[in-house]
């Protein structure tokens, strides 16, 4: 079973605010953060393991 979860990063002036889904989750200062954050909210929606979890996509606009 393959679950697929967008996860948006959006700059503002302290950083970047990540957003689940279009839900906005958490704040993080920079990008080198956001995979690790990303990874850990995703599994803990999922109810999964983080080694379960990876980053197929990576969209840069």
């Amino acid at each position: 079973m393959s679950t697929t979860i967008d996860v948006t990063a959006t700059r503002w002036s302290g950083g970047w605010e990540l957003a689940i889904d279009g839900d906005p989750v958490t704040q993080v200062r920079t990008l080198v953060r956001e995979q690790q954050v990303s990874v850990a909210d995703a599994a803990a929606l999922l109810g999964v393991s983080r080694g379960r979890v990876s980053q197929l996509d990576e969209e840069h606009t």
